[in-house]
């Protein structure tokens, strides 16, 4: 099934172009995520918070950020394997393949050895508030595969708990569509690339999002963006 295609790559970056025609299927990309986040984890390279729900702060989610390396981040977003191509097969199809990829992410956080990890509280507006100590697993809970997502990280949290702005190109050759249509291609030009993963805010009565999944999955069916 052809989403998009590459046209514009050849044009303009012909080598980023050939590497996104031969990007393997959705499974092999699921495998290179969690391998990125288990190398990431060995090297203490993964940041972790807890940002509060806009509707009560004392509802928290758990956010964990890794890096992909250019070459797999422009897989993850830009290949017609990759993830917003799910939502473009469909919503209800993204859907499913978000929810295998959490479910792996987490599976991944759970086979960590680490028993301590500095965990950085954050408002709703995702600003930096204080840090402890506390267990992956405070983290992996909240990653309910029905209700977490993942997205580009611009906003890096830093091990001193500060928020870093990651600058993400968009502005590089476009993902082009037979109505003249195009799709922006994101790509980190002066770094790594980070992947940031959101959990389900947890309340009184059980896991929840502020925004429903199927909106979200929607927008990025229609319009490629999150």
């Amino acid at each position: 099934m052809v989403l998009w295609t590459l046209d514009d790559f050849v044009i303009h970056d012909p080598d980023r172009g050939q590497c996104l025609r031969g990007a393997p299927p959705w499974a092999d990309l699921i495998r290179a995520v969690r391998r990125a986040l288990g190398d990431a984890l060995k090297e203490n390279n993964v940041r972790f918070g807890m940002d509060e729900s806009g509707r009560d702060t004392n509802d928290l989610r758990g956010v964990v950020q890794f890096p992909l390396g250019r070459k797999l981040f422009d897989w993850f977003f830009n290949a017609q394997t990759g993830y917003r191509a799910q939502f473009r097969i469909g919503r209800e199809n993204g859907l499913v393949k978000n929810a295998d990829l959490i479910r792996e992410l987490r599976a991944e956080l759970e086979l960590s050895r680490a028993t301590a990890i500095v965990i950085h509280r954050l408002t709703s507006d995702f600003e930096y508030k204080v840090s402890r100590y506390g267990t992956i697993g405070e983290v992996a809970t909240t990653l309910d595969e029905a209700l977490s997502k993942v997205w580009i990280c611009e906003k890096l949290i830093v091990q001193s708990g500060s928020i870093q702005d990651l600058f993400v190109s968009r502005t590089g050759p476009k993902l082009l569509f037979s109505n003249s249509d195009a799709w922006s291609s994101l790509y980190p030009e002066n770094g790594d690339g980070w992947l940031d993963v959101k959990g389900a805010f947890i309340g009184p009565i059980g896991p929840y999002q502020l925004r429903p999944p199927e909106a979200r999955a929607a927008k990025l069916e229609e319009r490629g963006t999150a």
